[in-house]
């Protein structure tokens, strides 16, 4: 799993607030590889770097709705990875295509 988390507390006052993405491994309970992301850039772009330094062939990776584009699920497979993306209302062309 690829998951981004704000550090709580971390934007207090005149501090910027620290966002941190991390590939995680369900099964073993660890986290596999974890990267800040600065604050000139979002988690989309980040996953993708964050995933580049990793063997993910064969495997499964799950990315919640923000992750759910076409660029990312192109980088899974030309990695020979598998995803699941949940599909929310933040794309709402996709949504109605998942539910016809």
């Amino acid at each position: 799993a690829v998951d981004g988390k704000v550090l709580r507390g971390s934007g207090a006052t005149g501090f910027a607030q620290v966002t941190l993405l991390a590939a995680l491994d369900h099964a073993a309970g660890t986290i596999l590889a974890q990267r800040q992301i600065d604050s000139k850039t979002n988690e989309i772009p980040e996953a993708r770097i964050l995933l580049d330094g990793m063997d993910i062939a064969g495997s499964v990776i799950t990315m919640d709705a923000l992750h759910t584009q076409r660029e990312t699920a192109r980088h899974l497979r030309e990695h020979d990875a598998h995803y699941v993306f949940t599909v929310k209302a933040n794309q709402p062309a996709l949504l109605t295509a998942c539910h016809q």
